[in-house]
């Protein structure tokens, strides 16, 4: 087996894990050890939503050992240790997926709580020649790799959450908030997009030739 092949198959193991299981808890039923993580994900790619294929994956990224798949609603739920976590790993459209370095974003679920992070909106500029491959490379360097994160918007809609949670879970305990840290400079800034009035879509200007 040679070095690419065995690198394309640690790309898309997550991806055939989350695939097979959602990874989405079914019940508040949890150990002294273990809190539940609940939030919303929305990705933007190229000025499409693409939220519909998105997943994400934290801690690691080669085996997706927490890797949860929104709902239809593109809420998610998650068990997660009780502990300090980070988010590794962004992946959507089926072959696109990006790794995230260790310290970018972070979060403490620090009780065997129900905590709530918010409504999660990356933006990100990935075009078709761009997917398993970069993310193989990710996956075996991802806490050294120096490169630029893709932005995220963080929305607070706790009592949106909340209801919705509670009716689909029929619970009863109070959902904690859970505040991510983001470190900004990691940061990139997107090529300026514009509106493509023919497609309706957004998209990146060509450069005008000499």
């Amino acid at each position: 087996m040679n070095n690419v092949f065995k690198m394309i198959l640690i790309a898309l193991f997550p991806m055939l894990i989350i695939a097979c299981s959602s990874g989405r808890i079914e019940s508040t039923a949890r150990t002294s050890g273990e809190a539940i993580l609940i939030g919303k994900l929305r990705v933007i790619n190229q000025g499409d939503d693409v939220s519909k294929s998105s997943s994400i994956l934290f801690d690691e990224t080669a085996w997706g050992t927490y890797g949860v798949v929104p709902d239809s609603k593109q809420y998610f739920y998650l068990k997660l240790p009780i502990g300090n976590h980070y988010l590794s790993r962004l992946n959507f459209e089926g072959d696109k997926s990006i790794n995230m370095t260790n310290n970018y974003i972070t979060l403490s679920l620090p009780e065997s709580k129900i905590y709530y992070c918010g409504d999660l909106t990356f933006t990100t500029n990935l075009g078709s020649n761009v997917g398993s491959l970069f993310g193989a490379i990710g996956a075996i360097s991802y806490e050294t790799r120096d490169v630029d994160m893709p932005p995220l918007k963080v929305d607070m809609n706790y009592e949106a959450a909340k209801n919705y949670f509670n009716a689909i879970m029929t619970n009863r305990e109070e959902i904690e908030m859970c505040i991510l840290k983001i470190d900004t400079t990691q940061v990139y800034i997107p090529k300026a997009m514009v509106f493509d009035s023919v497609s309706g879509k957004m998209k990146t200007p060509r450069r005008k030739k000499n």
